[in-house]
């Protein structure tokens, strides 16, 4: 592993550096502020063995590098005028390169202590079964929630339907705002799944990993999901996130999501519920144009609901509605114009 000292710090010549010279010594911000993180993660990580109240837990690596990652960049660019402000008082390059290596020391030293802490963070969430930064329930808790609706099925044959939502490009917003950015578009997807969706108690909104969400909905066929999933794509896309971009100015931006639908059937010989997973989950991918839909045909409809491989329209929602004057208490026995899913 490259050291943050490695390739960087001040050219040897004899005069001090200038304060527009302080970024590129680092070899750029992130770039510097990474190896930093990697080189104290390369003695916490072994470190924490050594506390047996914090293993079993399921926190991997890659997820403390981008949680402290995030924090030291943002810690380091807030201290920038201060580094130069040292680097510029040495009387020599040789003293700079001195002063440069103190700093990386210090960081180096406040990134093992920063990650100890949010270790310490991470598996106390885990433990609970709740996603730290949305707040929502985890796939711990997703995965207690699915075997619940496997064995209500198994008891009463009462069916549940499994909806997951995949933020659209939400890469793209990382990339152009920043991961805090991110972040907050995550959260507030979160607060509104489980605020303004007038989701019922029994129902479970679980953060499903990266920028998917996912709802189980006890008692409820496939037809009062897409209703609900419209709600949801509605709510999503009738008001803008608000965000700070990367100079931390607010901003606006749109966001839309894609949203696979499956109802659970005991007749597909699915015992842990990882085949209604799967099926929601290619129905998405339908809409992300990685899989043919009904018809065969491949093609990008992202922002959209898919069911069954087949991409759900106005139409068939009004004709569910019709059909489910109660979209929780099952189809009412009158006859529909519904094209079958």
């Amino acid at each position: 592993m490259k050291s943050p000292r490695e390739g960087r710090g001040p050219e040897p010549k004899e005069s001090a550096p200038k304060s527009q010279e302080v970024v590129s010594f680092m070899g750029g911000l992130k770039e510097f502020s990474d190896d930093l993180v990697a080189e104290a993660i390369e003695k916490f990580w072994p470190n924490r063995l050594k506390h047996p109240e914090l293993n079993g837990n399921g926190v991997n690596k890659d997820e403390l590098l981008e949680k402290v990652g995030v924090a030291m960049r943002v810690q380091i660019a807030k201290n920038l005028t201060r580094i130069t402000s040292l680097l510029k008082r040495a009387s020599s390059r040789k003293e700079a390169e001195d002063i440069f290596e103190d700093i990386c020391a210090i960081y180096v030293s406040e990134a093992e202590e920063l990650m100890r802490l949010s270790y310490e963070s991470l598996v106390n969430m885990k433990k609970i079964g709740i996603d730290e930064l949305t707040g929502l329930p985890n796939r711990k808790v997703f995965d207690r929630s699915i075997m619940d609706g496997v064995e209500r099925n198994k008891r009463s044959n009462e069916t549940f339907s499994f909806i997951i939502f995949d933020l659209d490009h939400f890469k793209k917003v990382n990339d152009t705002y920043g991961h805090q950015a991110g972040d907050e578009v995550l959260r507030e997807m979160a607060r509104r799944l489980s605020q303004d969706t007038q989701l019922r108690r029994l129902d479970a909104v679980v953060r499903y990993g990266g920028e998917e969400f996912a709802l189980i909905l006890p008692d409820t066929p496939k037809e009062g999901a897409c209703i609900l999933a419209q709600r949801i794509l509605e709510q999503i896309g009738s008001r803008p996130f608000t965000i700070a971009d990367k100079e931390g100015k607010s901003i606006e931006i749109s966001v839309t999501t894609s949203i696979g639908v499956a109802q659970y059937s005991s007749a597909t010989k699915d015992p842990d519920g990882k085949e209604v997973q799967r099926k929601a989950d290619t129905s998405l991918y339908v809409l992300k144009g990685k899989e043919p839909d009904k018809e065969g045909v491949i093609k990008d409809r992202r922002g959209q609901i898919a069911c069954n491989n087949r991409v759900i329209t106005v139409a068939d929602i009004e004709n569910y509605k019709e059909m489910m004057p109660d979209r929780r208490s099952g189809l009412t026995p009158r006859p529909a114009n519904v094209t079958p899913m």
